[in-house]
């Protein structure tokens, strides 16, 4: 069974399409007719027009700067130990799901961009209990990065 139909190009001789385990597959007219002439017959459904556009830019120099900052796992320990929050954000991550408990223990590089950053902030605080603002995420990137071991 195939779902979420979807043309890949303007001369649509490729289509795009969600099968039974969950993974995009292309069918191109092509590589495999019988499977594409299936797919036209509209028997998994119908098929969303191509659209050639182009993706949107991020423009907000803030954002795209935000992009750029990552550092090693063991440099973000290393940062959030210095600062008195490690327990914290070990805390905070044991009683998170298991994906972010996964992201926590394996990535090798942590982006400060990422979801799981965006979700730890929300609910870190300095010692003090004030909250832990973007600036004060931003430095504790830059100074993780510049940690070495």
């Amino acid at each position: 069974m195939l779902i979420n139909l979807k043309y890949l190009n303007q001369e649509l001789t490729v289509i795009q399409a969600l099968n039974d385990e969950n993974i995009h597959i292309c069918i191109e007219q092509n590589i495999n007719p019988e499977l594409f002439d299936e797919c036209l017959s509209g028997i998994y459904g119908t098929i969303e027009n191509f659209e050639d556009s182009v993706p949107e830019i991020e423009t907000d120099p803030l954002i795209i700067y935000r992009k750029t900052l990552e550092c090693s796992r063991l440099q973000a320990k290393a940062i959030l130990y210095q600062n008195g929050i490690l327990d914290q954000v070990d805390a905070l991550v044991a009683n998170s799901d298991f994906l972010v408990q996964l992201a926590w223990k394996e990535a090798q590089i942590i982006k400060r961009s990422s979801p799981l950053i965006e979700m730890l902030k929300s609910q870190l605080t300095w010692p003090d209990e004030s909250p832990i603002t973007d600036e004060d995420l931003d430095n504790l990137f830059l100074e993780a990065a510049a940690i070495n071991f």
